[in-house]
């Protein structure tokens, strides 16, 4: 609800343009990146339930364990990318969570699987989609298990504005920045697209202060220069706001 008054509000304030930042692991610490056309990939998130039998782990021929099945199902999915997709498509499928179970010689009821998908194309989104779900019903009624499959759609593919990128990188603003354009698409802006798809301009990644052992995201590593490199795009937009009102 918060996001769709949001959007109504560009229209309402007259607002044509929206420039999105995005601190980035991994990019070299003062520099900035920034590309036309595909900059970030569409993403959503599931989650699968496989529900089995518990029992205790004395017996486990009298239960359907929910664990072994999980463990093959996260298995499947790897196929779906290195034996379903098109080496030149981009297909990224990560099981970031796998919860079963509260003690040591007890086999649970239940395993739950959650994880991500990103894309950069409609079409591989939607195949991701029927087949993590269908890599899941498949493999789990072979052990006599049943599933229940979860996949809200969160963020589409990000299209970045091209004659606003260019113009960016060969502004003087950034030129102390050294804008670099091959860039990561795998990386999700989240919610901030909505607005980026509505209203027309580019976004960009910041450096991070340091080398991370992980590349997760995180505000207060962010130097200095890469502050006041979101500053300048501000008065650098300001400017011209100024310049076409005259």
């Amino acid at each position: 609800m918060k996001i769709q008054s949001s959007i109504i509000g560009l229209a309402r304030f007259g607002i044509a343009q929206v420039n999105g930042m995005y601190n980035q692991p991994g990019l070299d610490v003062g520099r900035f990146g920034i590309c036309g056309g595909r900059i970030s990939a569409a993403v959503y998130e599931f989650d699968i339930l496989v529900k089995g039998r518990g029992g205790h782990a004395a017996n486990p021929h009298r239960t359907i364990d929910p664990i072994v099945i999980a463990a093959h199902v996260i298995v499947g999915l790897q196929t779906l990318v290195s034996r379903n997709t098109d080496a030149p498509e981009s297909l990224v499928i990560s099981v970031t969570k796998l919860n079963a179970g509260q003690a040591y010689s007890i086999i649970p009821e239940h395993a739950e699987i959650a994880g991500t998908a990103r894309t950069l194309t409609p079409a591989l989104r939607d195949f991701a989609e029927r087949q993590i779900e269908a890599c899941a019903q498949g493999i789990a009624p072979g052990f006599g298990a049943e599933v229940e499959f979860r996949h809200p759609r969160l963020d589409p593919l990000m299209i970045n504005h091209t004659d606003g990128s260019n113009r960016a990188v060969g502004h003087e603003v950034w030129s102390g920045l050294h804008p670099t354009t091959n860039l990561s698409r795998a990386w999700d802006w989240r919610i901030s697209r909505t607005y980026l798809r509505r209203a027309r301009a580019p976004t960009f990644y910041l450096a991070m202060a340091r080398p991370l052992p992980c590349t997760i995201q995180n505000a207060s590593l962010m130097t200095k220069p890469c502050l006041m490199a979101s500053a300048s795009c501000v008065n650098l937009q300001k400017r011209r706001w100024l310049s076409e009102s005259i």
